[in-house]
């Protein structure tokens, strides 16, 4: 009864042997391969200690490519910082890169997480509502139609967030997406550019 197979994993724990494995079941199964990126910021990458660099994104991405499998990526957003540059320039990396999904994920506090102690001594604050809304329908706007979003937020366990609690609203946040998008007569890559 099974047929998909979904592999999350983070791109520098990609080689050869493993994609080959992966791919023994690609001619049985479709095959999601899920990879973390996160942010295209290597700042960011190194404040949340990810271990890993955009290029080895890029690596793990080519190397994959060379099998039929469906790439999804998880991109963050919330960082610190960041911009609604960086948001428009992830769009365009993604579709140079010709994945074929992303999945967003919002930057929350959980517990016991290192960011709860940065958060209960002020060190972090996380992205806001209307910040957050306006992030993920910029990126939407940017990306290509060709590219599938599989999710438009994230949220934490039952039990471990700790904030923003406006994420516990996770079909509230993707309808007010879509209620936005539909009054500005927006679209995913209205404003994607060759």
């Amino acid at each position: 009864d099974i047929i998909g197979l979904s592999i999350g994993t983070r791109p520098d724990c990609i080689d050869d042997e493993r994609l080959k494995l992966l791919n023994e079941y690609s001619s049985d199964y479709k095959v999601f391969l899920e990879l973390g990126l996160q942010s295209i910021n290597e700042d960011h990458l190194k404040w949340i200690k990810r271990g890993h660099t955009v290029e080895d994104f890029k690596k793990a991405v080519e190397r994959a490519k060379r099998y039929p499998f469906d790439i999804v990526v998880h991109i963050i957003f919330g960082f610190p910082g960041q911009q609604i540059a960086e948001i428009i320039e992830t769009a365009y990396f993604l579709s140079d890169l010709k994945v074929h999904g992303v999945k967003i994920h919002l930057l929350y506090v959980a517990k016991g997480s290192l960011l709860e102690r940065m958060y209960n001594e002020g060190e972090f604050t996380p992205i806001d509502r209307d910040t957050y809304i306006k992030m993920v329908i910029t990126f939407i706007e940017h990306l290509p139609p060709e590219i599938v979003i599989h999710r438009l937020t994230g949220d934490a366990h039952r039990g471990e967030l700790i904030a923003p609690l406006w994420s516990n609203d996770k079909t509230g946040v993707i309808k007010e997406i879509e209620q936005i998008l539909r009054d500005r007569e927006s679209f995913q890559g209205k404003f994607y550019k060759l």
